[in-house]
C-alpha cells in the first residue's frame, strides 16, 4: 500500500466545539474501516465523522480496521496541537496482553512519526505559523506552500529508535497535510501481521496516542531570557507560619508530553 496524494483538498467540518462536547474522550465501539480508505491525509471517507475527541492532546480520533489492518485517524484542530505533532512528533502505539498481567513486547510495537532536522522544522514552523493566522489573505496560497513541504520534508518514521523511510518494506503508511478548515490531519496504516494479529484475534488490546514536546522548545521555555527593560516578576508571597503552601501549577501542556490510552478491539 503506498500513500496517495489527490490534487484537491477536502475541508474538514467536524472541528467544532459543538461537536466535540458530544463526543466521549475515548473510541468507546469497534469500527470497520471503509472499504474505500486511503492514507493521503484527507478523511473524505469517514464522511466528516470521527469517533472521540480527547480532551488531553486536544484531538479527534478513529481507531479502525479491516481484515489486514489497523488505522488511526485523526485531527488537530488548534495551533498547539498541531505545533507539537510538527515539532515533537506523534507516537502511536500498541500492546496486547497475551496472559494476565503478562504484555507483549510492548517496544516492537510503538511508531513514531514526524522527525526532522532542526533547520527543516524551523522552516516547516515557520510557515505553519503564516498559514494558521486565520486572518491571513493569502491562506490559500499558503495551504498550498506547506502541504507541498510536508510531503518534502516529512519522510521517516522511529520505529524502536530506528529510522525508517515513509515507503517501507513493514508496509506501514502514513499521510499528514492541513484541511482548508486550518486543522492538521494525520492517518496512519499499520498492518496486523506487523502487531502479531490477524483478522480472527478477539483479545482486546490497549493502544496509545502521544504528542510528545520537543526537547529544543522546552529547553527555550525553561532558559527563556528577559525581555530588555523589563521589570522581574515579584517574588511569591511570604506564607504566614503553619500556613500550607498552595499545590504548583499543572503543567502547561504546550511544553510537555500528553497521552491517553484506551482498549480496543478488531471489528469482525
Amino acid at each position: 500500500m503506498r500513500a496517495l496524494i489527490p490534487a484537491l483538498l477536502f475541508a474538514v467540518v467536524i472541528a467544532t466545539p459543538a461537536i466535540a462536547q458530544k463526543l466521549p474522550n475515548v473510541q468507546q465501539t469497534s469500527v470497520k474501516a471503509p472499504a474505500n480508505i486511503k492514507i493521503d491525509g484527507n478523511l473524505n471517507e469517514w464522511n466528516n465523522q470521527l469517533q472521540a475527541f480527547n480532551k488531553t492532546d486536544g484531538l479527534y480520533y478513529t481507531i479502525s480496521n479491516d481484515d489486514k489492518n489497523l488505522y488511526l485517524s485523526l485531527i488537530a484542530p488548534n495551533k498547539d496541537a498541531c505545533r507539537k505533532a510538527l515539532r515533537g512528533g506523534i507516537t502511536f502505539s500498541v500492546v496486547k496482553v497475551e496472559k494476565k498481567n503478562v504484555y507483549y513486547d510492548p517496544l516492537k510495537k510503538m511508531i513514531d512519526f514526524v522527525l526532522l532536522k532542526n533547520d527543516d522544522r524551523n522552516e516547516l514552523i515557520k510557515v505553519m505559523d503564516k498559514y494558521l493566522d486565520k486572518n491571513n489573505k493569502n491562506s490559500d496560497s499558503l495551504l498550498a506552500v506547506i502541504n507541498k513541504k510536508i510531503g518534502v520534508l516529512l519522510k521517516r518514521f522511529e520505529i524502536n529508535g530506528d529510522d525508517v523511510p515513509v515507503y517501507n518494506d513493514l508496509n506501514i503508511v502514513a499521510g499528514i497535510r492541513f484541511n482548508k478548515n486550518l486543522d492538521l490531519v494525520y492517518e496512519l496504516c499499520v498492518p496486523l501481521s506487523y502487531l502479531d494479529m490477524d483478522k480472527d484475534y478477539a483479545a482486546p488490546f490497549t493502544y496509545t496516542v502521544c504528542l510528545s514536546a520537543h526537547d529544543e522548545v522546552v529547553r527555550r521555555m525553561m532558559w527563556k531570557k528577559p525581555t530588555p527593560g523589563s521589570p522581574f516578576p515579584p517574588p511569591p508571597p511570604m506564607l504566614k507560619p503553619g500556613a500550607i503552601a498552595p499545590p504548583p501549577p499543572p503543567p502547561d501542556p504546550r511544553f510537555t508530553n500528553t497521552e491517553f490510552s484506551a482498549k480496543y478491539t478488531l471489528a469482525k
